[in-house]
């Protein structure tokens, strides 16, 4: 569950912005049609979080049938990855998904504008 802040708070910006956190995650699949809820029983009972002392922050289903685990450590992440993959692994798979790398194409773009300008445009 995610803290909520406090209207003076959000003004005095004393509290990092939820786009300036780092957030790790970790998808967990079923290798043999496994519900979700019988995928959460597997992942609590065989890998508990609050054994591995892991801080997990989101843990909930997705649509495709996965379970999301969100932390803010990255070790947190690939310990629970490994031990999952080591003792669940003819059930489960878990997975860390990596980074996108978009490309983008922009057409039309004036003469005058050179690509550190562009680039700080886009960003803004």
């Amino acid at each position: 569950m995610r803290k909520k802040r406090l209207y003076s708070q959000a003004l005095s910006g004393n509290i990092p912005k939820r786009s300036e956190q780092k957030i790790f995650k970790l998808t967990v699949k079923s290798k043999s049609g496994h519900s979700i809820e019988n995928m959460k029983t597997l992942g609590e009972t065989k890998v508990n979080p609050v054994d591995m002392k892991i801080g997990i922050t989101t843990f909930k289903a997705l649509r495709n049938g996965r379970l999301l685990t969100e932390t803010q450590n990255k070790l947190e992440i690939e310990n629970r990855s490994k031990t999952i993959n080591e003792l669940c692994g003819e059930e489960l798979e878990a997975l860390t998904p990596r980074p996108r790398n978009p490309r983008l194409i922009i057409y039309n773009v004036p003469e005058e504008l050179n690509f550190e300008n562009a680039k700080e445009l886009i960003m803004k």
